[in-house]
């Protein structure tokens, strides 16, 4: 006999009459005891999280997860709010390079939809980053000077 583990599987579904009901089945089917169960709201609204605990081993608990995978449609709700776009950028404290060479650099103008991403990837990460404009020519501080760059937001617009 393999070594029985106790398992915790969470769902996260709408909360539909007879959903725990089909959800239990699985269980049962398989001969697996639920030592614990909870049923409660998600922070998502509309959506519930049901914890299931069990004693299984990984082959028996992979089919209780696939079997619940194919009977429980899982919905999540997304709202996207507002789409922000860059309106202006400013370099503060910038004597070394062109404002033009360093907007090159960075990929992004005015006008450009705000992506928070791209602009960490162009600033630090990227192999060809502003900050490594400064950094390899000995200019070892630059990152603390960009991270704390003030960001305003003013209607659908961003200013750096």
């Amino acid at each position: 006999m393999t070594q029985q583990t106790l398992y915790t599987v969470t769902v996260y579904s709408e909360n539909q009459v007879g959903l725990l009901n089909q959800i239990s089945i699985i269980f049962t089917r398989r001969q697996l005891n639920i030592e614990t169960l909870s049923v409660s709201p998600s922070a998502i609204k509309g959506i519930h999280k049901f914890t299931i605990t069990t004693f299984a081993d990984e082959d028996m608990i992979d089919k209780v997860v696939k079997q619940i995978d194919k009977r429980v449609d899982i919905f999540l709700k997304v709202e996207e709010g507002d789409k922000y776009y860059l309106k202006d950028i400013n370099f503060v404290g910038n004597t070394k390079y062109p404002t033009e060479q360093l907007l090159y650099i960075l990929g992004m103008k005015p006008g450009d939809v705000y992506n928070q991403k791209k602009l960490n990837e162009r600033l630090t990460t990227d192999e060809d980053a502003v900050s490594n404009l400064y950094y390899n020519n000995g200019y070892i501080f630059f990152v603390n000077k960009i991270n704390f760059c003030k960001i305003a937001w003013f209607f659908d617009s961003v200013f750096l």
